[in-house]
């Protein structure tokens, strides 16, 4: 299993596609800053920016880890030199949420110097809302990490996860009401899905400065988000079943 991370890691950081995304993260990030001071702050889009970036750019990694073996069809090699598909699956998986974690790290730490430069970082911003924001986008990418596993073809994989990471939380919102859902219904399958959807939540509940969650959100957010966490770890453990049955040519 160690010498399968440690082949994975190497295979990540020796690829200039890391430290191009990662510069397309930061450059998204400094347009937004030199926008917000050129139009002497009357336009704003430096947290847009580095949310839509941070998610898609994410994305592209994460489908990048999963596909190599079916790109390269090295999967049936991969297995036959000793890796089983539990030791495969798992190692692939603490790969996509470490390159995420590293993702979201950097994008907390843009948000936290675009408040500073604003003026108005919350007392709560840090500790109550971000931590949380951060589990939600971990259980995110779990789920991201099953549609690349199962989905062989990339660029479906892509589009499958980029639907799911960008586009089904506004989906779910707009469509409510055609549906006969109330925005708290749409809420909690929101939560429970674990949706990204930053641009559209930064957009809608951001207005005012703050982050994701604000101090009365936060009791009800958590226990949907509880929910949510199980879901993934079930959708985890359905992944799992579903490559273990997988053939590969």
């Amino acid at each position: 299993m160690r010498r399968l991370l440690k082949a994975e890691i190497n295979t990540v950081i020796r690829k200039p596609k890391l430290y191009v995304l990662l510069g397309i993260l930061v450059a998204a990030y400094v347009i937004g800053i030199i926008t917000y001071f050129a139009t002497h702050r009357t336009i704003d889009i430096t947290l847009h920016l580095i949310a839509a970036f941070y998610t898609i750019l994410a994305i592209i990694l994460v489908s990048d880890i999963t596909h190599k073996e079916y790109k390269f069809r090295t999967m049936k090699n991969l297995i036959g030199s000793g890796f089983t598909r539990s030791q495969i699956y798992l190692g692939k998986l603490i790969i996509t949420m470490l390159v995420a974690f590293i993702f979201a790290a950097i994008e907390k730490v843009m948000e936290i110097i675009y408040y500073i430069i604003r003026g108005d970082l919350k007392e709560n911003f840090f500790w109550q809302a971000d931590l949380v924001d951060l589990v939600r986008e971990m259980c995110m990418f779990v789920i991201i990490f099953i549609i690349c596993m199962l989905i062989v073809s990339d660029g479906l994989s892509l589009l499958a996860a980029f639907v799911y990471a960008m586009l089904l939380g506004p989906i779910l919102t707009f469509a409510g009401p055609l549906i006969h859902l109330t925005d708290k219904v749409v809420e909690r399958i929101s939560a429970i899905l674990m949706l990204s959807s930053d641009v559209y939540i930064k957009t809608k509940m951001d207005k005012d400065g703050l982050t994701v969650l604000s101090k009365s959100v936060v009791p009800s957010q958590l226990v949907w988000w509880g929910i949510g966490i199980v879901v993934a770890i079930l959708a985890l453990q359905g992944g799992y079943m579903l490559f273990k049955r997988k053939e590969f040519k």
